[in-house]
């Protein structure tokens, strides 16, 4: 069985187009995309009420 630092299982994550990432830069993109979810569901609940397909909800945007 392969272990993360056998360079079989490194070169596996390489051909998939993984790449190595810091936990704290993880952490940091986990977070960023927290709070673009909880911006979006905000206006979605007040100023967006009544927007509920795709077309409407881009029109909204652009105004």
């Amino acid at each position: 069985m392969a272990t993360s630092s056998s360079p079989a299982a490194k070169k596996r994550l390489i051909d998939a187009s993984i790449r190595h990432r810091k936990p704290a830069d993880v952490r940091d993109k986990i977070q960023n995309l927290e709070s673009k979810y909880r911006t979006a569901a905000a206006w979605l609940a007040n100023t967006g009420q009544g927007v509920t397909d795709e077309k409407s909800i881009r029109s909204a945007l652009v105004k």
